[in-house]
């Protein structure tokens, strides 16, 4: 699958009881149900984003992306995604 899209902006992670501001940076098919990305933020949100694993990213454009975060290391203001399909 061609990931021919690139989107870079700011926008919402949400998940039970949290909606927090992150910027995400990620590459996809043209629909979105394909691609990987990162996310960043405060190291204590990517950390609680990690544990909780599936989540929602609402972009800068109004629509919402599911997706899995993947990897964090403690500490770090950097997480790292796939999209849910």
């Amino acid at each position: 699958m061609k990931l021919s899209r690139t989107s870079v902006d700011d926008g919402l992670l949400i998940y039970p009881g949290v909606i927090e501001k992150v910027g995400y940076d990620f590459r996809s098919d043209e629909k979105m149900r394909v691609g990987k990305g990162e996310v960043t933020g405060p190291a204590e949100l990517l950390r609680d984003a990690f544990r909780q694993g599936r989540l929602t990213l609402k972009l800068a454009e109004g629509s919402d992306i599911r997706i899995i975060v993947v990897a964090h290391t403690e500490g770090g203001e950097r997480a790292y995604f796939e999209i849910e399909s």
